[in-house]
């Protein structure tokens, strides 16, 4: 699929200096299946059969795979939260793996489509 490449990454504003194009390369198979899993649909194609992306697909990919390399979040799944005033750490709430903040704007689709 690699609707996403090295460069695209480079070019986002994370700060992914200490990461090497090789470690990002092979991450992004992954990180795409892994957005089709949570999609639950195949990407559309127009009638040339050139992809479709949808809206915020390659930011979200690059928040995956930041989330992989960040091996902070990989080794302390805790987050500061604040309730009723009063501020903790929790665990983060994930999907398929990942925080919710990084994969919650995928638009998922029901049933058995992929």
């Amino acid at each position: 699929m690699l609707g996403l490449s090295v460069g695209d990454f480079r070019a986002s504003r994370f700060n992914i200096a200490a990461y090497t194009d090789d470690q990002i390369e092979a991450l992004i198979p992954e990180c795409e299946a892994d957005y089709l899993k949570i999609r639950n649909k195949e990407l559309d194609t127009d009638d040339a059969d050139a992809t479709i992306y949808p809206y915020g697909y390659k930011l979200t990919i690059i928040r995956m795979i930041r989330f992989l390399l960040d091996e902070a979040n990989r080794d302390t799944a805790l987050s500061s939260e604040q309730v009723d005033g009063r501020s903790g750490v929790g665990e983060f709430r994930t999907q398929y793996g990942y925080p919710v903040k990084v994969v919650g704007g995928i638009k998922r689709y029901s049933g058995r489509t992929i």
